[in-house]
């Protein structure tokens, strides 16, 4: 179907009105189409969606073609974006099953790496668990200053303090 400039024009001026138009006005609209009158028949303007058509009476009939240009490539890079969204929620459920993360609101806690616990599970460890690791350390460290007193004391020579 081939527009002359006068439509062309038209289709201009309708989608600047709409788009300009407050969300409240749209919303209040009688319905979700708009009719504007053109030479051979008028232009449907989708308020939802934005698509515009260019209707005529054919035999008794009336038919709506839609008008090429935006957007079918805004429903393709729709379609891609909603494909690409798809994949990458995927993905991250794939990778929280994977390190034993649960969803908020699940109201399940990951079980530690125990036998006959989950196998890929995450926690972090409890107070308890965190001060017999520091104790651990503590013990460990006093063990290495005394060795190293001990060998000072047993080459005769003492080292000053940091």
């Amino acid at each position: 179907m081939q527009l002359n400039a006068r439509n062309s024009a038209a289709v201009l001026v309708l989608a600047c009105t709409i788009l300009a138009a407050p969300a409240s006005a749209r919303d209040s609209a009688a319905g979700r189409y708009t009719m504007h009158p053109a030479d051979d028949g008028f232009l449907r303007l989708d308020t939802m969606t934005g698509a515009v058509s260019h209707c005529q009476k054919d035999s008794d009939k009336w038919k709506c073609q839609p008008m090429d240009g935006a957007q079918s490539s805004d429903r393709n890079e729709i379609a891609r974006l909603e494909k690409q969204n798809s994949g990458l929620k995927g993905e991250i459920k794939r990778l929280e099953e994977m390190i034993g993360l649960k969803g908020p609101g699940d109201g399940k806690r990951a079980d530690p790496l125990r036998p006959g616990g989950q196998k890929h599970s995450f926690r972090l460890p409890s107070e308890k668990e965190v001060d017999q690791a520091l104790n651990y350390f503590e013990k460990m460290l006093r063990k290495f200053q005394d060795r190293l007193k001990r060998l000072e004391r047993e080459q005769g020579t003492e080292t000053k303090p940091l």
